[in-house]
């Protein structure tokens, strides 16, 4: 089957990891950033003109925008794909590049959202709904409330790469990374404040990321500290859950974020924040209950403690953690669910979630 996979050129590797499951299924994929050419697209899928207005354009968001979406349709009509898989709802294709495809190709659209579309200032993607065939939600409560709003909707959260997302041995090439408490993830003010004050107890603590804003240093002296200003992405994330004795896993959005996956299958000891949806996502997703989760600061710090004081039931709660996560929760089968959505004759609504 030949797939094009389209979404941001961001940490998560999102699109990447679609692309590399689909290829490991067998199939033909292409992959398109919404914002981002690849080298070889200007001059391979641009007119001359646009070739020329292509440096002004890409100054300017509404320029990238409208440059990578010529793009986009060209990649398609060359391509002729079967399916068009959009990851993530943030600077997605418009409508009318969808109609486009849409009267010119015939493709069907499949849209996974992993954010929350009822948020102040999210992208309206309930516009788009007559171009989607199907929406799915990393977040079953999402799904379950856009229900009447598309052609389809279903939960199917995020996974794990059982080729990449493995265990690191133990050599020099982890002494960088070892500590107590590990954080990686991006920066919020809400994040800073509780990781301040968590790098201000005695155990050690390392902060993994970029783009923290100037003054930080300033109101956070104790997480400046223990920041290690460093882009970390792919195989270098193992390097980090394989470090640290525990992994510190922040939600914003939901619950079960890829890192949740991600560090469970390299064998990390998470704790997590017990957000409104870790417990409503209980019965549809098992493995919540394996999960060590937190309400109250003082909580997180009583937790830190205990568990690093215990390692043999760290190494117990991670092994039972990787083991669920790589029976049900990989990027193939999450994959293999999508394209069963267009297979012959779909049932009206296919069930996608995982049991565990």
């Amino acid at each position: 089957m030949r797939i094009l996979v389209c979404g941001n050129r961001l940490e998560h590797e999102w699109p990447e990891s679609c692309v590399r499951a689909l290829e490991r299924l067998g199939h033909e994929v292409r992959l398109v950033y919404h914002r981002t050419p690849q080298p070889g697209d200007l001059e391979h899928y641009l007119s001359e003109d646009l070739r020329g207005n292509a440096p002004l354009l890409l100054e300017s968001d509404e320029g990238r925008r409208a440059l990578m979406e010529v793009i986009f349709y060209n990649v398609a009509a060359e391509f002729r794909p079967e399916l068009i898989l959009l990851a993530g709802i943030y600077y997605t294709w418009s409508s009318d590049a969808l109609a486009d495809v849409e009267d010119n190709l015939g493709v069907p659209v499949i849209l996974w959202s992993g954010d929350n579309p009822y948020v102040p200032n999210a992208p309206d993607i309930f516009e788009r709904a007559p171009y989607y065939r199907s929406v799915l939600f990393a977040n079953f409560r999402f799904a379950d409330r856009a229900a009447d709003r598309f052609a389809h909707t279903d939960y199917l959260p995020f996974g794990c790469d059982p080729t990449r997302d493995l265990p690191p041995e133990a050599t020099d090439e982890l002494d960088p990374y070892g500590c107590d408490l590990s954080y990686l993830g991006t920066y919020k003010e809400e994040r800073a404040q509780l990781l301040d004050t968590l790098a201000s107890r005695d155990f050690e603590m390392k902060v993994w990321g970029v783009g923290y804003p100037d003054d930080f240093a300033r109101r956070f002296a104790n997480l400046a500290a223990v920041l290690q200003p460093e882009h970390v992405q792919g195989r270098e994330k193992i390097k980090v859950y394989g470090g640290s004795k525990i992994v510190l896993n922040l939600h914003h959005t939901g619950f079960a974020n890829m890192k949740l996956y991600e560090a469970a299958a390299c064998g990390a000891f998470q704790i997590s924040n017990k957000r409104l949806e870790a417990e409503s996502t209980r019965h549809r997703l098992g493995l919540c209950d394996e999960m060590v989760t937190y309400e109250r600061p003082e909580e997180l710090v009583e937790l830190i403690d205990y568990y690093l004081s215990h390692p043999q039931q760290r190494a117990s709660r991670a092994r039972r953690l990787r083991e669920l996560v790589l029976a049900e929760h990989t990027w193939d089968q999450r994959m293999a669910s999508i394209l069963a959505l267009v297979a012959p004759s779909p049932a009206p609504r296919t069930t996608l979630e995982p049991t565990s």
